[in-house]
């Protein structure tokens, strides 16, 4: 019976970033290859209070992304 567990689970859910927001991202950069596009997703920060939406746990560690993590 997973009731118990359903009313403490916290529902995520997580949307593709807009173009703009990657591009907003690169700062000022002058010259924008596809690869730099490819890669814009690893150069945005998400928001300390939405940092343990991303926690994972490896060996009783506990982990958060300080970025996005989108491939």
């Amino acid at each position: 019976d997973f009731i118990l567990l359903n009313d403490v689970t916290i529902l995520i859910t997580f949307h593709i970033p807009r173009t703009s927001d990657l591009l907003n991202c690169l700062d000022e950069t002058k010259v924008i290859s596809s690869l730099d596009l490819a890669s814009a997703c690893h150069r945005c920060d998400i928001k300390t209070e939405d940092r343990h939406n991303t926690a994972f746990t490896v060996k009783n560690t506990k982990y958060e992304f300080n970025r996005e993590a989108l491939d």
